[in-house]
């Protein structure tokens, strides 16, 4: 039988029960990837963050936003 159980580790209590799990001889606990993203999604928004940085950005004037696309 296999069971998923979603708990939050940032309240002591939580801590508490992960610690108490850990030490049953027949529980196996795995750690999920904590970003609900893809990997390619995050490599993007990574990239993108860098470009940012970088000073790699195109501004945009507010007030004739089609004439700053077209």
């Amino acid at each position: 039988m296999e069971i998923t159980i979603k708990i939050n580790p940032r309240s002591k209590q939580a801590k508490a029960f992960l610690e108490y799990l850990k030490v049953l001889p027949f529980v196996q606990i795995e750690e999920r990837d904590k970003s609900p993203y893809s990997p390619e999604f995050a490599n993007k928004l990574k990239k993108g963050e860098a470009d940012i940085k970088k000073g790699n950005t195109t501004r945009i004037n507010p007030d004739n936003i089609w004439g700053n696309i077209l």
